[in-house]
């Protein structure tokens, strides 16, 4: 036998004793879809709005399934019960992330607190900002959040000839900048002192989705790339621009004397166990989280009030009958159940991290999982239900088990007042073209930027239930 022969010959039963391993791995694991030898399903998982698929594979093959990718094996999950059990009370051992190796390792080296593995850093990170995002904290931040959803109404009634777009996404940009940095709020025009981190973070959140980068799929590809500043270099720049946009932010000058979580982190810095890079990366992807999370609902929230009038009818006549004419605020919220459920549902009707699609269409626990109905989740004597133990079905979206998002408590809150101020203050219809007829938002039309998903833009027309209204906004923003 010559040299060629015998190297044909080793490749081939290496590549025999791989795919043995392989399907010894795979042999332990649910069944799911077929793939192809080697490769799996790689072949079949879309890059874009990958939920979907996932999404139909569960009418296939059941609840809880598995699929091979290059090798690596991923387990979907869409059961309630199924997924309490596995990421709740088996968090210890279910709680770590995917090796996203080109996002964690070279553009955030390791700093990312939503992706990266259990560590002492993850801890520390973890310690810090349930400290600065607990119940009690925010509490004496509240009025933050009651002036910008005034001036988000404010802009979306003033400026009616931009997309709703803008107005959202400068009360997410102004309200993580108050309460996160104590800066002062943002106009409608801007100028954001986010802008340039947030270019980024479209960077950072697109490494993240599985199967988007050759890194991810052959892990090995690894050391080469660590190796070689040629292959290195673009990961670098990210990286270094990162930080230095996460520092100069933290070191910025508040406005209020009180900067919640980054005067917190800078005066315990010791205390907490991390330098001043890591306490930059913490509160700066807290703000691009929070950015591209909640400004979603809100979209959805909008197009929601758009679809279903009998919603809004609804949630007006309840609103109402506890506030009258004057602005909404969080101590009316506590008498407004059907409110509440409006926003719950609006987070399982279109969840922003879209992986948990799925498991808010599990028809064990929602009838008509892909209608929109606030009902489900109040009692025949119209107050909040209580979830089923130990499934929190009423807020899936915010993760399981020690990987639960920390800024939970915000983000309800936030969507709590504005989804009141948007009701006290407007009446929604669908736009109309220029013949007359009805422009219907495509509730299925979405574009995913990295692990989310928006709305495709949309159109909605909002009339003041208040002659007055711009009048009376001018009393409710920042003072």
């Amino acid at each position: 036998m010559d040299i060629t022969h015998a190297l044909v010959l080793g490749a081939v039963l290496a590549l025999c004793v791989f795919y043995a391993r392989l399907n010894s791995k795979f042999s332990r694991l649910p069944p799911g879809p077929p793939g192809l030898p080697i490769i799996g399903n790689i072949l079949q998982v879309p890059s874009k709005l990958t939920f979907l698929k996932f999404a139909h594979w569960v009418k296939q093959y059941g609840p809880i399934y598995s699929i091979n990718v290059l090798g690596q094996p991923w387990v979907v999950i869409s059961d309630i019960d199924t997924a309490a059990d596995i990421l709740d009370r088996m968090s210890n051992e279910t709680g770590e992330r995917p090796r996203l190796i080109k996002a964690n390792e070279f553009l955030e080296h390791g700093r990312n607190l939503s992706i990266m593995p259990k560590n002492d850093l993850w801890r520390a990170m973890r310690k810090a900002t349930h400290e600065s995002l607990n119940g009690r904290a925010i509490t004496n931040r509240l009025f933050i959040q009651e002036e910008e959803a005034a001036l988000q109404v404010q802009g979306l009634l003033l400026h009616p000839e931009i997309p709703i777009e803008a107005p959202v996404h400068r009360i997410t940009s102004s309200l993580n900048m108050r309460n996160l940095y104590g800066m002062p709020s943002i106009p409608l025009q801007g100028p954001s002192p986010s802008h340039r981190l947030e270019e980024i973070g479209k960077v950072l959140f697109d490494a993240m989705v599985p199967g988007r980068s050759a890194v991810n799929i052959f892990p090995p590809l690894k050391y080469l790339i660590a190796r070689s500043q040629w292959l290195r270099g673009p990961a670098d720049k990210i990286y270094k621009e990162s930080t230095d946009e996460c520092i100069k932010l933290l070191r910025s000058e508040p406005v209020d004397g009180d900067r919640f979580l980054s005067s917190a982190l800078r005066e315990k810095q010791s205390i907490h166990g991390m330098c001043l890079e890591d306490s930059a990366w913490l509160v700066g992807m807290l703000h691009l989280v929070a950015q591209y999370t909640t400004s979603i609902a809100i979209l959805w929230l909008i197009m929601a009030f758009t679809l279903y009038p009998e919603v809004v009818k609804k949630g007006q006549l309840e609103l109402d009958s506890v506030v009258g004419h004057h602005p909404p605020t969080f101590e009316d919220l506590t008498q407004l159940p059907y409110l509440e459920a409006i926003v719950k549902e609006v987070l399982r009707w279109r969840p922003p991290g879209p992986m948990s699609v799925a498991i808010n269409r599990d028809p064990t626990a929602y009838s008509n999982g892909h209608g929109f109905n606030p009902d489900r989740f109040l009692t025949s004597e119209n107050e909040i239900r209580e979830p089923p133990s130990d499934t929190h079905d009423d807020f899936l979206s915010f993760g399981y088990g020690r990987r639960v998002c920390p800024g939970r408590e915000v983000a309800i809150r936030t969507l709590k007042i504005c989804a009141a101020y948007l009701l006290w203050a407007f009446d929604f219809q669908k736009a109309r073209d220029d013949d007359g007829n009805e422009l219907f938002p495509n509730d299925m039309d979405m574009m995913d930027v990295g692990p989310t998903v928006y709305p495709a833009p949309f159109q909605s027309q909002m009339i003041p239930r208040h002659p007055d209204l711009e009048e009376r906004l001018r009393h409710c923003g920042p003072k």
